[in-house]
């Protein structure tokens, strides 16, 4: 039950969690703000800050590491280089590692594609109201800039 609370106020808040909004669901539960805290601040999925406009995830399990995960994460994190809007991270399994390399942009799961798409689509995932979500399509257009090719095979 706190998990799908936490959920919730995330989803209501824009991708955050406000710390008011954390007290006062300690104090609705009957928790310590310390024990609604240390349950949230577990989990990676729920944040204190606001998103930035574009989150991209890379799974570096082992199916996706073997298909060329760490090679694309160095690439996704050289074209988000001073680019404050771009978050890129490793993750853990996504569960689509019959899809590997899998990722996500902005909570959508990318998977079944080569290492040189999903490039492609991160590079394309920067767009001008790039909206966040589940529902969210991925634009095809570039506005991170260059973008030639970053290896050899995907």
């Amino acid at each position: 039950m706190l998990i799908q609370e936490l959920r919730e106020i995330q989803r209501k808040h824009n991708g955050h969690i406000p710390e008011d909004e954390l007290h006062a669901l300690a104090n609705r539960l009957g928790k310590s703000k310390a024990d609604v805290y240390g349950v949230a601040s577990f989990y990676p999925e729920f944040r204190f800050e606001a998103p930035p406009k574009v989150e991209i995830q890379i799974c570096t399990a082992l199916p996706c590491y073997m298909k060329g995960a760490e090679q694309l994460y160095r690439a996704v994190v050289k074209l988000a280089e001073n680019r404050e809007d771009v978050e890129v991270h490793r993750c853990p399994c996504l569960g689509r590692c019959d899809g590997a390399p899998a990722l996500t942009i902005n909570e959508n799961v990318h998977a079944i594609y080569g290492s040189r798409e999903m490039y492609d689509r991160c590079q394309g995932s920067a767009g001008p109201g790039f909206p966040r979500g589940r529902a969210a399509a991925v634009p095809h257009r570039s506005l991170w800039g260059g973008g030639g090719e970053v290896w050899d095979a995907a």
